[in-house]
């Protein structure tokens, strides 16, 4: 039986260092119940790289975590295909997007550290201001 390591993925990293972040807001168990285990053993398999996201908890995931769903299935899908694969499979820009778009939106991701960023008057206001210039 090999015994060694295996190296933990990123949506592993992510996860653990999202729920780190929640801490105080919302318990592991909090994100068990909602991403559907019956156990928040899971989740801690699934941060030590012990386990795998399932791609059908992705939408729970996202929810739970409070973050782009979009995002965190590319991170899941890299558990089963290089990152190069991925690009392929989807493009290196988004779906139905221009690739200035694509780019545009990466650093949306990227500042609001992929979080699900909402769009108030007041964001929305800016956003406009910075293409009416």
């Amino acid at each position: 039986m090999n015994n060694v390591l295996h190296e933990r993925s990123r949506i592993a990293e992510f996860i653990e260092n999202r729920i780190d972040e929640l801490r105080g807001v919302r318990s592991q168990r909090d994100i068990a119940d909602i991403v559907g285990y019956k156990s928040p053993n899971m989740i801690t398999m699934i941060k030590q790289g012990d386990t795998k996201v399932a791609l059908d908890r992705i939408t729970g995931f996202a929810k739970a975590l409070d973050v782009d769903q979009s995002y965190l299935f590319r991170l899941a899908m890299e558990q089963f295909y290089s990152k190069n694969t991925i690009a392929d499979l989807f493009g290196a820009t988004q779906i139905g997007c221009s690739k200035n778009e694509g780019i545009i939106l990466n650093v949306i991701r990227e500042a609001s550290d992929n979080t699900d960023p909402v769009l108030t008057p007041k964001v929305e206001e800016k956003l406009r201001h910075l293409f009416t210039d």
